[in-house]
């Protein structure tokens, strides 16, 4: 039952995506595969050129793309003092998101970014808690793409593209417990070829390594161990677009869950 729960909710998807991609004319030829390009005439079937029987490439597979370069710059002038912290992320494969009935595994492995942490001083010697705060400029996580994400086991359609933007990702963690709470604020640019663009989502949550709860259900995140890694995880309400498109696709408004293991260190 759940294996036909599964293609159900892919193929509504398929169905709702082919739709909008046939509207949109102006897909970016550098992205259509070579044979297609000498044949025009030739019929695409997605599943024959998505060769589900094959799994999806390595982290490696999308190492070679142009990436946004973080500016180090920035926080390398922030000298380390006794109570002042230089702070990184990395972001890790195993993650997931999730919007209305849509679950997303994605593959998260090469994001980055770097900020400050404060020591956060209460006049109580064992308070081990530090205040971070990120830049979002330096700031790059993978885009959501055939490359990274699988649906139900299957890769994303072609030409589909979801960015994701961060704006804000302040927060604390305590070095004893492991315990992590930051607010997320990011913009998810949906596209699919350079034929459509639909205005950002705008996910607001609290990522945190506990229990995070929605109106329809919840998920628990995994607090940082001695290595750094954690896992961090939210639920955003997300209010419907105009674009009834968007709407219709993503069943909005609903919930975006966020599931995104990563390593957050201090040098």
């Amino acid at each position: 039952m759940q294996l036909r729960s599964d293609v159900v909710g892919y193929s509504n998807f398929l169905i709702l995506y082919t739709n909008k991609a046939k509207m949109s004319c102006h897909v970016n030829y550098a992205t259509i595969p070579h044979h297609l390009r000498k044949n025009p005439t030739h019929k695409f079937n997605y599943f024959q050129e998505a060769n589900l029987h094959q799994p999806i490439p390595p982290s490696s597979s999308w190492t070679n793309r142009s990436r946004r370069r973080s500016s180090p710059a920035r926080v390398s002038a922030i000298a380390r003092t006794k109570d002042s912290y230089i702070v990184r992320i990395k972001t890790l494969d195993g993650c997931k998101i999730g919007f209305s009935n849509y679950n997303f595994e994605y593959n998260a492995d090469g994001g980055k970014g770097a900020g400050h942490g404060t020591k956060l001083s209460d006049g109580n010697l064992k308070n081990d808690s530090v205040s971070i705060t990120f830049d979002p400029k330096t700031m790059y996580i993978p885009p959501v793409d055939s490359a990274t994400t699988k649906m139900y086991g299957w890769p994303l359609p072609p030409f589909l593209k979801i960015e994701i933007i961060p704006e804000v990702l302040q927060g604390s963690i305590n070095e004893e417990s492991g315990k992590i709470d930051i607010k997320l604020r990011a913009k998810y640019w949906f596209s699919i070829g350079s034929g459509y663009k639909a205005p950002p989502l705008i996910v607001e949550t609290i990522l945190t390594t506990d229990e995070s709860r929605g109106s329809h259900g919840s998920t628990r995140g995994k607090r940082r161990g001695k290595d750094g890694r954690c896992r961090l995880v939210g639920i955003a309400t997300l209010g419907p677009l105009k674009d009834s498109y968007m709407n219709s696709l993503l069943g909005l408004p609903a919930e975006c869950v966020t599931e995104m293991n990563a390593i957050i260190y201090f040098i």
